[in-house]
């Protein structure tokens, strides 16, 4: 299944335009909207799965229920019973979008398959647990009592693994993306930071003057919000522990706090403040804010896109949406490739000097040419009046080197004997070394030879580097950033590889010479490989086929530009049609 799609990223100035063109849906449960409401069925705990796909609710009254957000009506959401007492916390499995977590009063946590209904797991804490936290890999979840007790649970033995007393209350927690320490929001005003498994503490922050009630980190684990009982939200670096930032406009207790999907903008939520006040995250300037009639205790963005639930007491559950067509949208910017550093092998000629050429003229800050003859090289450049000084980063890799090799194709279909068959077979055998290696064995080393600069890039661009692994683990993004480099607040690009290959890496009938489909189809899986093998590290890879110098220069923007964002692990193919007439595989 392929990982959830993310909205384009909106800038501060952006954003109050857009939201302001959005509807709030309305989800009850209850079949008379006019009927009174008892507050022990008011919303108090909020959770999306991860593609953002379905949400779920609780109440003290023992409600559990599951919302499609693209249907508003109670009989489309799924009721889960068995809980005996209050629902106190639902949380979605971090990976499996289809299981969800919760606790209740009566002591226990459940495990649930929200498509049968089935409590898939179930174990017993004991006390009162009112906190859950899953570690990012989903392996074990975090459940806190009102006693003060943190309770980690194998989700695979469905055992507690032991009990860590706190001195004091704590009332939320949250880990942080690598899942090697935990942070608690404690009754005296601080967060504490303890190293995971082990509980140790690790730091402490004097957040707050009052109990500190709630806390998110940021999409890309540099910002910590924390709500706390004097009506603020402080924000903290999560590098130097510093506030660097306090949000003031919430009046009551801020009893949730959530960043959205790119960590760009933070909501807070109390149950004495009827508005909703969206802030920047960057600058802590207030972007929008959202008049809800009744208190909105409990806030959760949308994990892909600008979309935020809240609780609406009597009302239930609300949820402010969008789709991607209400976005800004610029059509000169989709093909464009205004400030990307290309490094194209096989550059000097033919298809890759009509790719460097379209490269060159729509924009491209830099364009390094790789090959084995220098003086077509010089003159490729002096072409392309490139730039000669070193780089420290790559946006795109464009493997283009390759040889035809040994012809034998004419011989293979003329001979008519299996002697004459044989040689035609075996000519030019020592050809075969040398061309397997500059069309398979190069795309491998030089993509491998430049992955520190390709990473180097997305670092560059604020995505967070390293591994990133497991369904529904979103690579986090910090795009309010890219406008210090120059770059569209909604350019949401990572680096890129794209390897050239040919009609003959798909076709069964042999045209130049079988050392030529051989080694064009197996740089082609290189490339199909790579995109699996990369995505872990935020690297894309497509393989291209081009049928001449013109039309090369369109596909080409097309992957490169804003247009080809979400492009990984696809062959483009431009061949007039020949894969349809002639024997093929593909």
């Amino acid at each position: 299944m392929s990982p959830p799609a993310r909205a384009r990223p909106l800038s501060k100035a952006a954003f109050s335009p857009t939201f302001s063109k959005l509807k709030t849906s309305i989800y009850t449960d209850s079949l008379r909207p006019s009927a009174p409401v008892s507050s022990a069925h008011f919303i108090r705990t909020l959770s999306w799965n991860a593609p953002g796909t379905l949400i779920a609710t609780g109440a003290a009254d023992r409600t559990l229920r599951i919302w499609n957000p693209e249907k508003t009506n109670v009989k489309n959401s799924t009721e889960l019973r068995g809980h005996t007492g209050g629902v106190e916390r639902v949380a979605f499995h971090p990976v499996n979008e289809t299981e969800l977590a919760s606790c209740s009063s009566d002591g226990m946590v459940r495990f649930w398959d929200v498509r049968s209904k089935a409590v898939v797991g179930e174990v017993k804490v004991g006390g009162e647990p009112f906190t859950l936290a899953w570690t990012p890999d989903g392996s074990e979840i975090v459940a806190g009592r009102k006693d003060n007790n943190l309770i980690p649970i194998s989700r695979s033995t469905l055992t507690t693994i032991t009990e860590h007393h706190q001195p004091v209350q704590t009332n939320q927690c949250v880990f942080t993306w690598d899942g090697s320490a935990i942070f608690l929001t404690n009754g005296d005003g601080c967060v504490k930071i303890l190293r995971y498994p082990s509980f140790e503490h690790f730091y402490t922050l004097n957040a707050h003057t009052s109990s500190c009630y709630a806390l998110s980190i940021s999409p890309s684990g540099g910002y910590l919000a924390i709500g706390g009982g004097d009506a603020l939200v402080s924000l903290w670096d999560t590098q130097e522990w510093m506030c660097v930032r306090t949000l003031d406009k919430i009046e009551g207790p801020v009893k949730s706090v959530d960043f959205s999907f790119d960590g760009s903008y933070v909501v807070g939520g109390s149950d004495e403040d009827n508005k909703l006040h969206i802030a920047h995250t960057e600058t802590g300037e207030y972007v929008y804010t959202i008049d809800t009639i009744h208190p909105a205790a409990y806030v959760a963005w949308h994990p892909c896109r600008y979309v935020l639930a809240y609780s609406a007491e009597a009302q239930g559950l609300k949820i402010r949406s969008t789709m991607d067509v209400q976005a800004p949208l610029n059509p000169s910017t989709l093909f464009s490739v205004r400030g990307l550093l290309v490094v194209i092998t096989g550059g000097g000629t033919s298809i890759g000097l009509a790719i460097a050429s379209a490269l060159h003229q729509n924009g491209a800050s830099k364009i390094y040419l790789l090959g084995r003859r220098i003086a077509t090289l010089e003159k490729a450049v002096e072409t392309l009046k490139s730039s000669s000084s070193a780089p420290h980063y790559v946006d795109v890799l464009i493997n283009n080197a390759g040889v035809i090799g040994p012809r034998n194709g004419i011989e293979l279909h003329e001979s008519e004997s299996i002697s004459q068959l044989r040689g035609a077979m075996l000519k030019d055998w020592s050809g075969w070394e040398s061309t397997m290696a500059i069309n398979t064995q190069s795309v491998f080393g030089v993509s491998a030879a430049f992955l520190p600069l390709l990473e180097a890039e997305n670092i560059r661009r604020h995505w967070q580097g390293s591994k990133v692994t497991g369904y529904g683990n979103a690579r986090h993004h910090s795009a309010s950033a890219l406008e210090k480099i120059g770059t569209d607040a909604d350019d949401s690009r990572l680096a890129h590889i794209i390897t050239v290959a040919s009609i003959a890496s798909y076709i069964r009938r042999c045209a130049a010479g079988l050392v030529d489909n051989a080694s064009k189809g197996a740089a082609a899986h290189i490339g199909n490989m790579l995109s699996t093998l990369l995505a872990e590290w935020g690297i894309r890879s497509n393989v291209g086929r081009p049928w001449n110098e013109n039309n090369i220069g369109g596909l080409i923007l097309f992957l490169v530009g804003n247009g080809g964002t979400y492009i990984s692990g696809t062959v483009q193919v431009s061949d007039g049609g020949r894969l349809g007439v002639f024997p093929s595989m593909y």
